[in-house]
């Protein structure tokens, strides 16, 4: 059964991957991104255990189910469309910075709000990526994941894996 030692570095590296964008205009804006996104893959990894505690081999119920990874599908959803206004805004906030001196008060706010809006959009769109990657390498154990929650006689769900991918299917 894979633990914090697995499911956070694991949740990390997607949560990085998925907010890498190859459009980012400085390598800074990047790795700011990059950076926190990862934090919040770390934090969707170790969610499922923060909500249901891992103290024994059958403790997934309903945050380690395939329900509760398609609502991170569609939280992921909704993420991607704030993350894309905040990334906008970000921007407005770089050409309202160059407005000011560079020593300025003002020039300071709005390269801090697009500091924060950078880091924010990183964070929130690396949660979900994050969240899915703790149930998929769930779903690799014996125990798989169930379909909804635990209930009496459910029948867990297992990933399997075929020449085309990984899919899901009862075992």
């Amino acid at each position: 059964m894979p633990g914090r030692d697995v499911h956070w570095p694991v949740g990390s590296v997607i949560g990085a991957v998925s907010v890498s964008r190859a459009d980012a205009r400085s390598a800074e804006e990047w790795l700011t991104e990059v950076i926190w996104g990862a934090l919040g893959g770390l934090l969707g990894a170790a969610l499922p255990d923060m909500l249901e505690p891992a103290d024994t081999p059958r403790h997934r119920g309903g945050a380690h189910s395939v329900l509760a990874g398609l609502t991170a599908i569609w939280i992921n959803q909704q993420a991607r469309r704030l993350r894309g206004q905040w990334l906008e805004e970000a921007e407005t906030c770089r050409h309202m910075a160059r407005q000011y001196p560079s020593w300025s008060a003002e020039t300071r706010y709005w390269r801090d709000r697009e500091a924060r809006l950078r880091s924010a959009s990183g964070f929130v769109a690396g949660v979900s990526p994050g969240y899915l990657s703790h149930l998929l390498l769930d779903s690799q154990t014996p125990a798989g994941i169930p379909l909804v929650g635990t209930s009496t006689g459910y029948r867990p769900v297992k990933a399997r894996r075929r020449a085309g991918g990984i899919t899901a299917g009862c075992r």
